[in-house]
């Protein structure tokens, strides 16, 4: 095992992170990147061992952690919270919500509830031809550059999704103030 620290710790990732560690900092973890993280990388994201990373640099003076949470997940983090007789070392990471877990990991954590918004693509009520409903998704610019087919082959697929019975789609917000 000895062998294995000492290998990592040569790794050129490892190197860049002693110099960016050089000083004195804080670290700012939003996790609502981090799971996205975990996708394009295929990487398990393991808060136990970020936190070991973490506090194997003597410069790092804290770590923030922003998560939100949706309404469900409230109930299970009281629940969780109500059942502290278990010994911590027995639980599985999975039996916690991660803001459970990054608290008993000793992050300085920062939650907020996560606003569901419906953004409506009912497209009943526009010509096919009209980029209406798209310039809520797409960014004119973008939108400049797309021929009158496309916009029209969209708006006919938002119209399928209507006749299926699809008139909104649901967007995750949860945005912080970095204190």
């Amino acid at each position: 095992m000895e062998d294995r620290v000492r290998i990592l710790g040569c790794m050129p990732q490892i190197e860049e992170l002693k110099i960016i560690f050089e000083k004195p900092n804080n670290v700012y973890i939003d996790y609502a990147n981090v799971i996205h993280w975990h996708k394009l990388l295929c990487w398990h994201i393991s808060l136990r061992r970020l936190q070991q990373l973490l506090r194997s640099f003597t410069t790092i003076n804290s770590v923030k952690f922003y998560a939100g949470f949706l309404p469900d997940e409230e109930a299970r983090m009281i629940e969780n919270r109500n059942n502290k007789f278990k010994k911590q070392e027995s639980l599985l990471d999975n039996d916690y919500t991660i803001i459970q877990l990054a608290e008993l990991l000793k992050f300085e954590v920062r939650k907020k509830p996560v606003k569901i918004m419906h953004l409506s693509i009912d497209a009943s009520s526009i010509p096919e031809n009209v980029p209406t409903i798209l310039q809520n998704f797409i960014d004119n610019q973008l939108l400049e550059k797309m021929s009158l087919e496309t916009i029209t082959m969209i708006n006919r697929h938002l119209k399928d999704l209507n006749n299926r019975g699809i008139k909104y789609i649901e967007k995750r917000k949860c945005n912080f103030e970095w204190t």
